[in-house]
């Protein structure tokens, strides 16, 4: 996964870029799922809602995520470009870490099989 080192909270959004190869160089053909979330801070304290029908509790406040599939192309890459405006322009923002977590999954196409790489990058 090819991401920059610096995410800037000014920046409209973040380009992401997710590439597979056989151990002998060819591209791998299939599709990524790519992922990007804000978590919490460690020390969050969220109000959950009890109610008949969720007796166990809800969180009131989700932290924000957003995933998308993408087609990889004929050079084992595919590319997606997040709209930041989800996880900086928020209600919940003193809640949320300064940190963003990627998770892609490429999934070879014809046999299933997938490979899922995951990095945390800081917000500056």
């Amino acid at each position: 996964m090819n991401l920059t080192d610096k995410i800037s909270v000014v920046q409209e959004e973040y380009e992401v870029k997710v590439c597979a190869e056989y151990t002998y160089g060819q591209p791998v053909p299939g599709k990524a799922g790519v992922k990007l979330c804000r978590p919490l801070v460690d020390n969050a304290v969220i109000p959950i809602t009890i109610d008949e029908r969720n007796p166990q509790g809800v969180p009131d406040y989700t932290p924000p995520c957003h995933k998308e599939s993408i087609e990889m192309d004929h050079t084992g890459c595919a590319s997606y470009a997040f709209n930041l405006a989800i996880f900086t322009k928020n209600a919940g923002e003193k809640l949320l870490g300064d940190v963003f977590s990627f998770r892609a999954e490429v999934q070879e196409e014809g046999t299933g099989k997938s490979s899922i790489t995951i990095i945390m990058r800081c917000i500056m």
